[in-house]
């Protein structure tokens, strides 16, 4: 029932795989079948073991006479992860055939691994172990929770009791199972030899009742590795099933470590059991704290810096006792099917007992917040490595990350949320990583802004990328604790985080192999809720050491000075007079370094260059690329020129997506499949950009990658149904395609929100913020004033100030705009100087004066502004000119983008880029009415809009299956060819294709 051993696939498979090693013959081009063989063998992870040992050499094992040329396709194939079991593989002389001999020699031996146990949670669907569970959860604390011994060990003592009692359960389930699969083949082996001997039909249907059993208990064992796909059969088909297996498959294949490079010798290494020592003694080491300052040389240093502080409330607010509510909302944020820690307990089994476990985890997480107790599994996490690139060998190419049990998890998710609530207030907005309500493209938009100002300028100046070695794991634990004493977390605020750090341990999990337990002695894990924010209370020193030094100059732009930028340990500096600053600021990176121990990877560290030739001394010092024409930041390549943004970001990405659909070609996708992986793999990389970039993309551009998406979706045939049908929501007939130019538009005018909202802060907002005099929110709903200043604004400004006015035409805004101006700056409303002492009040746009389509009242306004009583012959005066000169103007069809504008002054939230992307697809006017014409003239029936829109709402809202829901949707889009249809090109009567006689149906 499982599978055991090793795979060798092995044979004449008469395809070269490399033409350039593996054959003579040199007009020798690879066909569709040599390319889908080389992917089934990329994705289930075989190694053509031959070339793996010999990777430069040539040689073959066949000669074909015809064409005069040798050949190697005689192959071994065997799984990664079984390399190391290869003694030996060569080619030998041809002696007996026309094919030269292939040896394969295997140590069989099999090692001993050391594997974490894992809860199947499969097991929580049956009612009756569920129940058991949750009784013997009961039991266990009527008889434990007694008040003599500590919380903490009464719930560790609680996962041990239940994790061995699952475990019990488990191996009886599968005992059970087996002894039923062994009894049932027995029976069928016995009936199948009566059958050919009797040929008796009474044999025949007992042989399939057995067959139904042994195929029930199979199922079982289907059902359980459907867990690590995270899909049943029913939700995506056979299709999609098979998709995802293969994809998991190739992951698996992808992260599995089958060879390193020695670094003394540069030799590569096959021996698991070496790579796994490697492994280990790399992250000994790197986890180990070297010498670094003393308690007073931090202390002073940190003094030193103008940093914020919290007050009492937020330390009250994060020592608090922990409520079973916040358990409960952390427990509901736990995502199902994640790997569980070393006691491996999954998030499932935390939401299927949280009514029985909740008392107990608040009792034990009180007692650890106010003793600072940590539970003993706490302690030890496992660390699995992810590859940074896709050929990784050596330990540094790989990405640490701490598996940790669910209830650390469901602790520190309690106390970020709760950090959440202040950590804006004392991280400066240079930092946009995991701050809430801050956007990576925010420090982008700025360094655009930047670029920019300097070339206008002509500024001598460098952008520095700063790229840190293992920053998260270099973390000091002492610099951190003594950070937050800066910011003014008082000893039991500071003594939560410092429980979290008591005596940790680590094992290293190699290719589903754990090692010994290493001792951690610094570092934030990467997998704990709180690390993120713990990461950017110890980088702030950095930052602000680097903005308050008076010998590092940064960027002037408006009377506010750019210095640096951070998205976590992504770090990005400005400075001008670069002769001097540079060294200073890599003077400041080594007193930051000896405090903290953040040390700075010259070799990877970019920089860009404006207007300045380094001096000799300077490229002596400091080895970089001087003559570098751009530099990657946060996945952006920023150029020199604005005008070569374009050329240097899109052209590689189109180039990926061209090579990333030839890839899946090949693959057996179904028509819902091909449009999943458009909207999940294509579109991302692509909203990145559009997003990132105020820059124009050509309309040949968007017909490209159209044309792609078209021809792959359709499998290079004729398209059935029209492209801009398929980018209609379901729910009015669609299937939701992308429809990439109204994406771009969408994240084009995103900005023009963020600036009208006045609770949005970033830095780039700064530089656009005031524009002759006035806000800029206060111009976008006047179209005469935008044009106006389009000429004085900065390029990226102007840019999406452009974008927005050719929304406003090609949307037809004008008539709403009225609602979104502000009366103090409208030219044909006569008004004295105290209107413009409102806007500081809040009352700005007309729509703030105005609920339900009506005129607020004076009283509405005074509570809601702290209008004066002297304002209200103001107010009638607004009021009087809204009356005459506006409310006829509003035009009563209220559009999508100007609400959305409305809200956004009133303080609403949303989801900008999406609901725009909404509005500008509904703008298009796109509908499937034609099709409803058809069925109705077809069925000789009249359908209303209305009807014919709950159609489409039924049949996605119907079923769970996504097979049923694209059949329906095939049915009622009228996707397949049907007889009728068929005779037309066919010149001729066509049969019902389900044999019921009628014709040309």
């Amino acid at each position: 029932m499982e599978t055991e051993g090793m795979l060798v696939w092995g044979g004449d498979f008469n395809v070269v795989l490399n033409t350039k090693l593996d054959t003579t013959n040199s007009k020798k081009q690879q066909n569709s079948t040599t390319k889908k063989f080389k992917l089934a063998v990329e994705e289930f992870g075989f190694v053509d073991i031959w070339r793996e040992l010999h990777p430069n050499i040539k040689d073959y094992t066949h000669y074909s006479a015809p064409n005069k040329s040798y050949s190697r396709i005689d192959y071994f194939f065997i799984n990664k992860s079984d390399i190391y079991k290869v003694k030996e593989c060569e080619i030998e002389e041809t002696s007996i055939s026309d094919h030269s001999s292939l040896i394969l020699k295997l140590n069989l031996l099999s090692r001993k691994c050391k594997t974490a146990w894992r809860l199947n949670v499969g097991l929580l669907n049956y009612k009756t172990i569920k129940a058991e569970i949750s009784h013997d959860i009961k039991t266990y604390i009527e008889e434990n929770d007694d008040g003599q011994v500590n919380p903490v060990m009464v719930w560790d003592a609680l996962k041990a009791v239940i994790r061995g009692k699952l475990i019990a359960k488990t191996a009886a389930l599968k005992k059970s199972r087996v002894e039923a699969y062994e009894k049932e083949r027995v029976q069928l082996t016995e009936l199948e030899k009566q059958h050919k001997l009797t040929q008796n039909p009474n044999l025949l249907i007992k042989i399939k009742e057995v067959r139904n059993n042994i195929d029930k208990i199979l199922t079982y064992e289907i059902e359980k590795k459907s867990k690590f796909i995270r899909q049943s059969y029913h939700e995506v088909g056979s299709k999609g099933t098979k998709l995802l297996a293969k994809k998991l498959k190739k992951q698996q294949s992808d992260r599995n470590i089958h060879r390193m490079k020695d670094g003394e010798t540069n030799q590569m290494i096959y021996d698991p059991e070496i790579i796994e020592d490697m492994f280990r003694t790399y992250y000994q080491r790197l986890y180990s704290q070297p010498s670094s300052a003393e308690d007073g040389q931090i202390k002073a240093f940190l003094e030193s810096l103008d940093l914020p502080s919290i007050g009492e409330t937020q330390n009250k607010l994060l020592t608090s006792h922990i409520t079973r509510i916040e358990i409960q909302k952390a427990i509901n944020r736990l995502k199902n099917g994640k790997t569980p820690g070393s006691d491996g307990l999954p998030s499932e089994w935390y939401k299927s007992f949280n009514e029985d476990l909740l008392p107990l985890l608040e009792n034990s997480f009180n007692y650890t917040l106010e003793h600072a107790l940590l539970p003993p599994s706490w302690r030890e996490a496992i660390i699995t490595v992810i590859p940074k690139k896709r050929r990784s060998e050596t330990c540094s190419d790989y990405r640490p990350i701490s598996i940790l049990n669910m209830d650390y998890k469901i602790y520190t998710s309690v106390l970020a949320k709760r950090f959440e609530q202040f950590i804006g207030d004392i991280i400066d907005e240079d930092q946009t990583g995991f701050i809430r309500g801050r956007q990576t493209r925010d420090n982008i938009r700025r360094a655009l802004h930047i670029v920019d100002h300097i070339q206008n300028k002509k500024i001598k100046a460098v952008l520095i990328s700063l790229d840190a070695e293992k920053a998260f794991d270099s973390v000091g634990w002492n610099f951190l604790y003594k950070t937050l004493e800066k910011f003014g977390f008082n000893e039991k605020a500071v003594q939560c985080v410092r429980t979290l750090y008591q005596s940790p341990m680590a094992r290293i999990k190699i290719n589903g192999n754990l090692t010994d337990n290493i001792k951690l002695e610094r570092s934030t894990r990467q997998g704990c809720c709180l690390s993120p924010t713990l990461f950017a209370i110890y980088i702030e020193p950095l930052a602000q050491y680097i903005r308050q030094h008076k010998d590092l100059k940064g960027i002037d732009i408006y009377n506010e000075t750019h210095t640096i930028g951070l998205f976590a340990d992504d770090v990005i500096c400005y400075l001008s007079d670069p002769e001097n600053s540079l060294p200073c600021l890599i003077n400041q990176l080594e007193t930051f370094g000896f405090y903290s121990g953040y040390k700075l990877n010259l070799k990877k560290t970019q920089v860009l260059t404006f207007g300045y030739t380094p001096s000799e001394t300077i490229r002596q010092n400091y080895n970089l690329n001087w003559n570098s024409n751009m530099m990657t930041y946060l996945g952006i390549k920023l150029t020199k020129n604005m005008d070569d943004l374009y050329k240097a970001n899109f052209i590689g990405v189109d180039q990926e997506i061209r090579r990333d659909i030839r890839r899946w070609d090949v693959l057996t996708l179904d028509f819902s499949s091909r449009i999943e992986a458009i909207k999940m793999n294509v579109l991302p990389r692509l909203l990145y950009l559009f997003l990132a970039l105020p820059i124009e993309i050509p309309d040949r551009q968007f017909k490209t990658w159209n044309q792609i998406s078209s021809r792959f979706i359709w499998n290079g045939k004729k398209p059935r149904i029209k492209f801009d049908i398929l980018q209609l929501e379901k729910e009015k007939g669609g299937m939701a395609l992308p429809d990439f130019r109204e994406y771009y538009h969408a994240a084009q005018i995103s900005p023009i929100m963020n600036i009208s909202d006045k609770n949005y802060e970033a830095k780039w907002k700064n530089i656009e913020q005031r524009v002759q005099g006035r806000e800029l929110r206060s111009i976008i709903g006047d179209i005469e004033a935008t044009k106006s200043i389009l000429r004085t604004v900065d390029t990226v400004t102007r840019f999406s100030l452009g974008k927005w006015l050719y929304i406003i035409r090609k949307c037809k805004l004008e008539k709403h705009l009225c609602l979104i101006q502000w009366p103090a700056y409208n030219k044909y409303f006569i008004q004295d100087l105290q209107f413009k002492q409102w806007l500081g009040r809040g009352l700005t746009a007309l729509s703030v004066v105005l609920k339900d389509g009506h005129f607020k009242s004076f009283q509405e306004l005074q509570q809601e502004f702290a209008l004066r009583t002297q304002d209200h012959f103001r107010y009638l005066q607004l009021r009087d000119f809204y009356n005459k000169e506006i409310k006829h103007k509003i035009d009563p069809n209220e559009n999508g983008i100007v609400k959305m504008l409305i809200e956004i002054y009133k303080g609403k939230k949303h989801r900008t880029v999406s609901l725009l992307y909404k509005y500008l697809l509904e703008n298009r006017g796109t509908n499937t009415l034609e099709i409803k014409t058809k069925w109705e003239r077809e069925l000789g029936i009249l359908l209303t809009e209305d009807d014919w829109l709950n159609i489409w709402k039924t049949q996605i809202t119907t079923s769970s299956s996504r097979i049923w829901r694209e059949y329906c949707w095939k049915n009622v889009i009228r996707f397949f060819i049907t007889p009728k249809i068929t005779s037309k090109f066919k010149s001729r009567v066509q049969p019902c294709w389900r044999d019921c006689g009628a014709l040309n149906v």
